[in-house]
């Protein structure tokens, strides 16, 4: 009865050896795909070894949620989506001091004309100016000329 204790034991072993192993090395390959710090790595392995078994689920409990790969592709889509909204400048309306945008030809708070759009290429063009800085056209005077606020 001993003997076969004993062979089931190192048969156990010769099974618990290589699979304690095999997750000592599952837990580096593990912190190379979630992490670039060598440390990091290093500290799996050493955790895992020196605590057998265990030391894989406390593994899980400190390894980085995601992986690098999905990181990288994570900040390359916040990215993508940053980039599709153009920054848009403003300024004060000279008659209210209100913040509006630059290409507003009105303030929609005090509804001051200030500008107009040249009907030949659609730039904002001044009030009181004869012609279109960008294509020439020459602008008529509007009624809304007679309120010029610089």
């Amino acid at each position: 009865m001993l003997q076969i204790l004993q062979e089931a034991g190192i048969a156990a072993l010769f099974i618990a050896i290589p699979f304690y192993l095999a997750l000592s090395y599952w837990c580096f390959k593990d912190a190379r795909h979630r992490s670039y710090k060598v440390s990091f790595q290093f500290f799996s392995v050493i955790l895992t070894l020196l605590i057998p078994f265990f030391g894989v689920f406390i593994y899980l409990l400190i390894r980085p949620t995601f992986f690098l790969e999905d990181q990288e592709n994570a900040n390359l889509l916040r990215k993508a989506f940053s980039e599709d909204e153009p920054e848009k400048v403003l300024r004060d309306c000279p008659s209210c001091s209100r913040p509006i945008e630059v290409d507003f030809v009105l303030c929609p708070h005090c509804l001051t004309f200030f500008a107009r759009r040249c009907k030949r290429c659609q730039h904002t063009v001044r009030l009181g100016w004869a012609l279109c800085p960008y294509c020439g056209e020459p602008q008529g005077l509007q009624k809304s000329d007679l309120k010029v606020v610089d």
